[in-house]
């Protein structure tokens, strides 16, 4: 009797184990609601991704030195992005059923709007255009220039396919996106080049033709320069380092052989281009880098916010750092609200 017991009690842990598994591993669906302050203090997105749950949206608020979780879910949430007024976060769900929609958060209200219909699916690394009436997706192919880039309004009206391509970035004025293409769209082993489109008119320009496989394109503010990853792949296929560089429209410039990190801007000036943990002159040539890997600046460029063990830091330029933990895991650092 007294073993029968036994086992009784071990089949009731073990199905309580199973039942606290499932419970953390099955689907859920998107859960959000929480709002933030308006205020001149930083707030700064950033994705942390967990054992388990992946990816979770969350905002740092500087005010109150205390993190806000923007997402519940244990499916991916990638590739979020600021509007340019700072009251909408966009971002891409990846749930494991296949419909990984775009969805827009209105951070003042806790609005969550889909932005693309059922069905439409995988439209990753979405880009606000600058004055925030609508955005830009990529539908990756096998290689960069090999998928497709979608339009949207803002409020997910007019959804709308505008050329073969990957990795999108708007102009400064708004007419136009800088992308990849390949040069022969009918042709898989066709050159890729970085090429421009007008958004109203669907006119498509190469605007260089250069060696290697060409990624990530972004133009100055200025539109004199643009700044773009070369992808060097492995054996096996996968893209092992990246070397970010500077066109001027004449020559390419090595800004770093050793790049790993793909997000990169340039200042708001122009004057500087920055990227992981180094800032560098475009007129000096020189970079000044830190020993933080994973650095964005704040948008005046007075300030950076890094994350250090598990801690997001703000530094000002003088580096007197103020730190503050936020949830373990690896942290993606997306950017400081507008």
């Amino acid at each position: 009797m007294n073993q029968t017991r036994i086992w009784i009690l071990v089949g009731i842990a073990i199905s309580a184990v199973l039942l606290a598994v499932l419970f953390i591993l099955w689907p859920r669906g998107l859960v959000t609601g929480n709002t933030l302050a308006d205020g001149g203090a930083p707030q700064i997105a950033f994705l942390v991704f967990q054992a388990g749950r992946l990816n979770e949206l969350y905002v740092y608020d500087d005010a109150t030195r205390a993190y806000i979780q923007i997402t519940r879910t244990n499916h991916r949430v990638r590739s979020a992005a600021w509007s340019p007024a700072g009251r909408y976060l966009v971002f891409h769900h990846d749930p494991p059923d296949g419909d990984s929609p775009l969805y827009r958060y209105d951070v003042t209200n806790g609005e969550l709007l889909r932005l693309t219909p059922q069905g439409f699916s995988d439209c990753s690394e979405p880009a606000w255009s600058p004055d925030g009436s609508r955005l830009v997706c990529d539908k990756p192919g096998n290689l960069p220039g090999d998928g497709e880039i979608f339009l949207v309004q803002a409020d997910g009206s007019g959804l709308t396919s505008l050329t073969r391509g990957s990795t999108p970035s708007w102009s400064a004025d708004g007419s136009s996106l800088i992308f990849i293409a390949r040069h022969d769209q009918n042709d898989p082993y066709s050159q890729r080049d970085i090429a421009s489109i007008n958004v109203d008119t669907g006119t498509v320009t190469i605007l260089a033709e250069l060696d290697g496989i060409e990624d990530r394109p972004k133009w100055s503010p200025d539109g004199r320069t643009i700044a773009f990853l070369e992808n060097h792949y492995g054996a096996w296929g996968g893209v092992e380092k990246q070397t970010l560089k500077l066109w001027d429209g004449d020559k390419v410039t090595i800004v770093n052989d050793d790049y790993s990190y793909r997000i990169f801007a340039f200042s708001p000036n122009g004057a500087m281009l920055r990227f992981a943990r180094c800032e560098y002159d475009i007129a000096s040539a020189e970079a000044v880098c830190t020993s933080d890997l994973h650095t964005v600046y704040s948008p005046d460029g007075a300030q950076r916010a890094v994350v250090r063990h598990n801690e997001i830091c703000i530094l000002p330029l003088d580096m007197n750092e103020d730190c503050v933990r936020i949830p373990e895991g690896v942290v993606t650092l997306i950017g400081w609200r507008p």
